[in-house]
């Protein structure tokens, strides 16, 4: 869970966090295909991505978040923002994050069922963008969930510009079944 860091009145918060992403894969081509046109399939070692990041409470209802992925060669931001919590019965958002938009983008690649997220999830989500959101539940259960923002659309950076690319967009959510003994759950 990384390492947590507590003020002695436990108005600040610290979190830091972090990942790696080490992929492995090995191919034994047939004879065939060695001498065909088609190539042969390479075997593959190395890291496909590492984070580093850190988040905390200031007082009791400042959040913030700063989460960087260093890949490629580059560093992209990923969630990089602050707000309020217990804004009504969520948390108001400013900064770089996701925008609200189905289970398996909201879902953290920590908690995938697979290595990458659906081609769904990769063509039409928005990915993380620069804008203002709000995240909380809609009743005293918790199990309507809704998601709402507005998104200026921005780089791996964190950086926009021009006079267009603003969007809006909103996910609502519901836990039809929960059976704690079991780790099962229904969303829809």
């Amino acid at each position: 869970n990384g390492i947590h860091m507590e003020s002695g009145d436990g108005n600040f918060t610290v979190h830091l966090r972090g990942r790696v992403f080490f992929d492995m894969d090995w191919a034994d081509s047939d004879a065939p295909l060695i001498d065909s046109d088609e190539g042969v399939a390479e075997n593959h070692v190395g890291f496909a991505s590492a984070r580093l990041g850190i988040e905390g409470r200031i007082f009791k209802n400042g959040i913030y978040k700063a989460e960087f992925d260093f890949a490629d060669d580059e560093v992209d931001l990923k969630d990089v923002y602050v707000g309020l919590s217990q804004v009504g019965p969520g948390d108001l958002l400013f900064g770089h994050m996701k925008s609200p938009y189905g289970l398996n983008w909201m879902t953290s690649s920590r908690f995938i069922a697979f290595t990458t997220r659906s081609n769904s999830a990769s063509a039409f989500g928005r990915g993380r963008d620069s804008g203002i959101s709000w995240f909380g539940n809609f009743t005293e259960s918790k199990k309507v969930h809704l998601g709402i923002g507005t998104f200026f659309t921005a780089d791996n950076t964190g950086s926009a510009s021009g006079n267009g690319g603003w969007g809006f967009s909103f996910r609502v959510a519901g836990l039809a079944i929960e059976n704690a003994d079991k780790d099962m759950i229904l969303e829809i």
